[in-house]
């Protein structure tokens, strides 16, 4: 298994490898993490963090994804990331930058196995 060191954003959403997802980030409050996250050749790290705002817990799997384009509008501070997911890795040690960035090493985790689905779930399976 590879071990990798990558940033990591955590989201109250979640990517699987070969999904997509739009992530829209703020170019003020977020100036570091798009800088590392636009320099990063192997990506970032994509983890999930609880709805529970009392007590937040942080997942310790996620997905690398890469981004595969991006798009910022004048006059608007939001920049919209379009990422897709690549595989997933389980996280071993988070260490906190002083520039707010959160930097993960991280050991890939196998690909899930491939199975056969019936016809009727055939529609469920398809994706563009």
């Amino acid at each position: 298994m590879t071990t990798l060191n990558m940033p990591l954003l955590f989201q109250k959403r979640h990517i699987l490898p070969t999904g997509r997802m739009q992530l829209h980030l703020s170019s003020i409050t977020h100036t570091a993490i798009l800088k590392a996250i636009l320099s990063s050749k192997i990506g970032i790290g994509i983890c999930m963090v609880s709805n529970k705002s009392s007590q937040q817990q942080i997942y310790d799997i996620g997905t690398r994804v890469t981004i595969e384009d991006f798009n910022k509008k004048p006059n608007n501070h939001l920049i919209k990331l379009n990422i897709y997911g690549q595989e997933l890795f389980k996280i071993t040690t988070i260490e906190e930058c002083d520039n707010d960035i959160i930097w993960g090493k991280c050991q890939q985790l196998p690909q899930w196995p491939m199975h056969r689905i019936a016809t009727e779930q055939q529609l469920l399976a398809v994706h563009d």
